[in-house]
Order: structure tokens, then sequence, then C-alpha cells
């Protein structure tokens, strides 16, 4: 049974904190019904850290219309999956965890 005393309530487009990437404030889409979510990107190089463990560094905009504005994220891969898109097209993707924030939850 869910803990109703400890849900957040929010709407459909939030301001969220991604604070193992130092970004403070990025904008999402909030989507009740998925487990994961995409974070859009600038760029994306895959490196082996120590040789071995697959990594990934990244850029993120966090703001949105503001492309001057740019934060770099280095997180170790997950795992890659194949991802479909609304109209059906498929594309491999890399999976990392974050955690998120939104005002005070994380």
């Amino acid at each position: 049974m869910a803990d109703f005393q400890h849900m957040v309530v929010s709407g459909w487009r939030e301001w969220l904190s991604l604070p193992e990437f130092n970004v403070q404030k990025i904008e999402a889409k909030v989507d009740t019904g998925t487990k994961t979510s995409v974070l859009h990107t600038s760029f994306i190089e895959p490196l082996r850290k120590q040789g071995t463990e697959l990594w990934l560094r990244f850029g993120i905009h966090p703001l949105p219309g503001c492309s001057d504005v740019r934060m770099i994220g280095f997180a170790p891969v997950k795992e890659r999956r194949l991802v479909k898109d609304a109209e059906g097209h498929s594309e491999v993707c890399f999976v990392v965890a974050a955690k998120i924030c939104l005002g005070e939850h994380c």
C-alpha cells in the first residue's frame, strides 16, 4: 500500500536538480508511468576508466533556450538499452544512474 503521507505532488513540468552533476536547476517533464528518464545531452563521449569500466562524459544544457550555459556530467554506464520513440524509431542508448531532487525530496 502506498504511503500517501510521504508522497510529493508535482505538475507535468517541474524544476529539478541533479546534484551529482552540479546542476542546480533543470526543467523536466514528469511522467509517472515510467521507471527511467531521458536526459538530453549536447554531446556524449564514452571512455574507459581504469582500463575496463565504461564511463560517459556528457554535456547538459540545463536552461531552456540558453545554449551558452553547459554543465558537464561524468558517470559510469549501468547498461545499454534499445529505446523506441513514439514514431517507432529505435536507438541504442546509454543508461546511467543519477540522483534527482524535486525541492527537498531526492
